[in-house]
């Protein structure tokens, strides 16, 4: 069974009831002391055991620890100083770790086979199996927890030719979180796994040391791409984990600093940004950096403002600047001799003597602050110097001690916090592990190192030689895809670019801006007609309306020339009738209401005889009448309250 599975099974078999972060351990261990051949057995047996699961070998007196705890449950008992498992207490555990191993291996087996065919499809690869479990293992030890020794990592097939295997897996890392399919959810099994593992190269000896519940005696120092990432100026991922690092900190009383150096060296950074923007210097520039404070419309006064900020907003946070650094004398290490062997060994930028001057002056502060002591627990008071840098924590560790196993290393990196203290409250920050990896896994895609260098090179002489116009540079150099797409052709070539492989970055880089510019023109011809369509139903439902009101005007019309005809007609009739009886209607005899209807009757009379109009073209001549004038009243009059009248351009004779 491969590692990863181990791995994976270490995460899902972990006890849920405990009482510390040894109890975690006890089911998996159960079943690894059932395989063990010869029985009685001893520690290094045991640690073999480990070391045949996982491909690493944990401490021995971790080892110790665990066997104590498992005597402790009655899981196994000492006889002639060698340990004897009592099969019955042990073997109830082995039904759930067969159940979780068949369902893992088949799972893992799926993310392996997808990562084969992700690395065909995208990049036109094809890798084994085998190398694809490796590099992806290797990248979550590497990114997740720091103290596993890398000989977990068996030697890797050069038939694969895959010249940058950190942004291949790094690219399938984001192309799982973005997905976020059942594949994923297995991988973070395995991530909480390799923390798990991580954990038993540190686990306190002492039960004491395991139950405490703050860290106020330790103090950590935060280096600047750490406090960059905190203030988001490496993307929103960056930024959420290493805040939920530092809040998983806080909950543990860890006191947390930065240098008065590092204050200085990030406003020098904020300073070279500004000082590059007002130029339109883009060399100087990380591309993705550059990317974001464009697409962010970060401009100079923001950054101004952020830099004088910067110490409220870090005390905001809960990072307090330490100034200044009592020296011990007898303990003060060669910073001159630590800077050669930075320099020598490529730890340090070789180009910036302030940045040189910072890692060492704060590296040799934390050693300083040990005096000699080698600090083996985290019960002891102790600083460290926190960093992303893994070769400067390499060999920064390396120049003070040739066995950095020993102790508590001075320089170590955000993900060995996380290793050491995600455990202590891990239902609160559950995620923080894969967090952690997500965020490597999208610095990974937007490092600029070597790769970066030697396409900008010979980008530049092209461009030098006319190969490539200043047109097309500046299309290019300040596109959002350039950093990924030279570092999808590092897969291919590593850091050796050909001509024709920097033109062929350009062209793909100006075909996306043509694809941007037509799905941007198709965009506004869809957003303009989506307008159009709006107005065209606004002004359907308008008529709908206007009709409904005419239909409304047309009948109120008729009601009322209805009721006017029907008086004219009860007049004629009352007319009639004052005829038949031989009223005079002008004696004033007569009554004023009979005497109108007489007139009444006589003018129809006279209008039916020589026009033809009779009370039935009264009323539907009335009813027209009325209409019409209702409708131009009413309309006109809403019309006018709203038309503006049409702005014509005349030339003047």
């Amino acid at each position: 069974m491969s590692a990863i599975v181990n791995l994976a099974l270490l995460e899902s078999l972990k006890a849920h009831d405990f009482k510390d972060e040894i109890d975690l351990y006890i089911p998996f261990l159960a079943n690894t002391i059932l395989e063990i051949e010869a029985y009685p057995f001893d520690v290094p047996s045991l640690a073999n055991k480990f070391k045949e699961k996982f491909g690493f070998k944990p401490p021995e007196a971790v080892v110790k620890v665990l066997l104590v705890r498992a005597k402790k449950n009655k899981l196994v008992k000492i006889e002639n100083h060698l340990y004897v498992p009592i099969s019955e207490n042990l073997t109830p555990f082995r039904e759930q770790y067969e159940k979780n191993k068949a369902h893992l291996e088949d799972a893992l087996a799926s993310v392996i086979f997808d990562f084969i065919e992700f690395t065909n499809s995208t990049f036109d690869k094809i890798i084994t199996a085998e190398y694809a479990e490796n590099i992806l293992l290797t990248f979550i030890e590497n990114n997740v927890a720091s103290l596993i020794s890398k000989q977990a990592v068996s030697k890797r097939s050069s038939k694969n030719n895959i010249k940058n295997e950190s942004h291949l897996v790094a690219s399938y890392i984001a192309h799982l979180y973005q997905k976020n399919s059942r594949d994923w959810e297995e991988v973070q099994t395995v991530i909480k796994g390799v923390v798990l593992a991580n954990y038993l190269f540190f686990a306190d000896t002492k039960a004491k040391v395991s139950a405490k519940k703050t860290y106020y005696n330790i103090s950590v120092y935060l280096d600047t791409p750490l406090i960059v990432a905190l203030l988001g100026y490496n993307g929103n991922l960056s930024k959420n984990a290493i805040q939920e690092l530092l809040q998983l900190l806080q909950s543990l009383e860890v006191n947390v600093y930065i240098f008065d150096k590092t204050l200085k060296e990030t406003e020098g950074l904020f300073e070279a940004w500004k000082r590059d923007l007002k130029r339109g210097s883009a060399d100087n520039f990380n591309p993705a950096t550059l990317h974001l404070l464009l697409s962010r419309n970060i401009d100079i006064p923001q950054l101004e403002t952020q830099q004088a900020l910067l110490e409220k907003n870090l005390a905001g946070l809960g990072i307090n600047v330490k100034y200044g650094w009592k020296i011990n004398p007898e303990h003060q290490c060669d910073e001159k001799e630590l800077e050669s062997h930075l320099k020598r060994m490529r730890a340090v930028s070789s180009t910036s003597k302030q940045s040189i001057e910072h890692d060492v002056i704060c590296i040799s502060r934390v050693n300083n602050s040990r005096a000699g002591a080698v600090t083996k627990s985290l019960n002891d008071k102790f600083s460290v110097f926190v960093t992303p840098n893994a070769s400067l924590i390499k060999h920064a560790n390396r120049f003070f001690s040739s066995d950095i196993d020993s102790g508590i290393p001075i320089v170590i990196s955000d993900t060995w916090l996380t290793t050491i203290f995600w455990l202590k409250h891990q239902n609160n920050y559950k995620d923080l592990p894969t967090h952690s990896l997500v965020s490597h896994a999208y610095a990974t895609l937007n490092k600029s190192d070597s790769v970066w260098d030697s396409f900008l090179s010979r980008f530049k002489r092209l461009n030098a030689e006319g190969v490539i116009d200043d047109e097309t540079v500046e299309i290019v150099r300040y596109h959002k895809s350039l950093l990924k797409e030279v570092n999808d052709c590092s897969i291919e070539v590593g850091d050796d670019f050909s001509d024709e492989g920097v033109l062929e970055i350009v062209k793909r880089i100006e075909a996306q801006k043509e694809e941007a510019k037509n799905l941007a023109v198709a965009s506004a011809i869809t957003l303009e007609q989506e307008k159009l369509f709006t107005v065209s139903s606004k002004l359907s439902k308008s008529d709908e309306t206007v009709i409904k009101f005419e239909y409304f005007i047309d009948k109120s019309s008729r009601t009322l020339s209805l009721i006017l005809t029907a008086i004219l007609g009860i007049l004629l009739i009352l007319g009639f009738y004052g005829s038949l009886k031989g009223l005079e209607v002008f004696n004033g005899e007569t009554n004023v209401i009979l005497g109108l209807a007489t007139v009444i009757m006589f003018s129809l009379n006279i209008l039916g005889t020589f026009w033809g109009i009779n009370l039935i073209i009264i009323y539907k001549k009335l009813s027209e009448i009325l209409s019409k004038w209702w409708k131009n009243k009413i309309l006109n009059e809403q019309n006018s309250s709203t038309r503006l009248d049409p702005f014509i351009d005349e030339e003047k004779p």
